[in-house]
């Protein structure tokens, strides 16, 4: 045993928690990929949402033109409710795909601190994210199914996992 030197490059022991870590990292991604799609879906409906509302408004101000009639009041007003709706609706669905957007990208990011046992504040707010993320979307989109239920996962794993090698006298923090 004598002249055994250990050098300082060498990763970090293995811990009790590494199971966690590389669990919470591998839903992360699975969580990610999971969201990509909607989170491009949410963006793009909103925008088709608020664009024709816009078109509405034109398409009929042509309309009355075309057919020399003016719409009365009551259906001008209907119509200035619709589509103002349909732009806050649209306002909606684009807000929560950027946050879906943010939730892939802090899950892979997160997902490799928990890999590497660095960053343990960011993988934190990863996962407090991808909680949020899904929370949000069963409450006010999509209703609860096993999807969210995989992101609700990942994201309380990474919170325990980084608590693991957060902790003081631990590999990194």
């Amino acid at each position: 045993m004598v002249g055994l030197k250990i050098s300082r490059a060498a990763p970090p022991p293995q811990t009790k928690e590494s199971p966690l870590r590389i669990a919470a990292g591998v839903i992360l991604i699975l969580t990610a990929v999971l969201n990509l799609i909607p989170a491009l879906g949410y963006l793009a409906g909103g925008a088709v949402a608020s664009a024709g509302s816009a078109a509405i408004e034109q398409a009929a101000a042509e309309a009355e033109k075309k057919g020399g009639t003016e719409m009365s009041a009551d259906d001008k007003a209907k119509l200035a409710e619709a589509t103002k709706a349909m732009e806050g609706g649209g306002g909606g669905l684009m807000g929560y795909g950027i946050l879906v957007l943010l939730s892939v990208v802090t899950d892979i990011v997160g997902a490799v601190f928990l890999f590497t046992q660095k960053k343990a504040k960011f993988v934190m707010v990863a996962g407090g994210i991808a909680i949020l993320v899904e929370v949000v979307g069963a409450a006010a989109f999509t209703g609860f199914g096993i999807f969210k239920l995989v992101g609700i996962i990942g994201g309380a794993l990474a919170l325990l996992a980084a608590k693991g090698f957060a902790a003081p006298g631990s590999a990194s923090a």
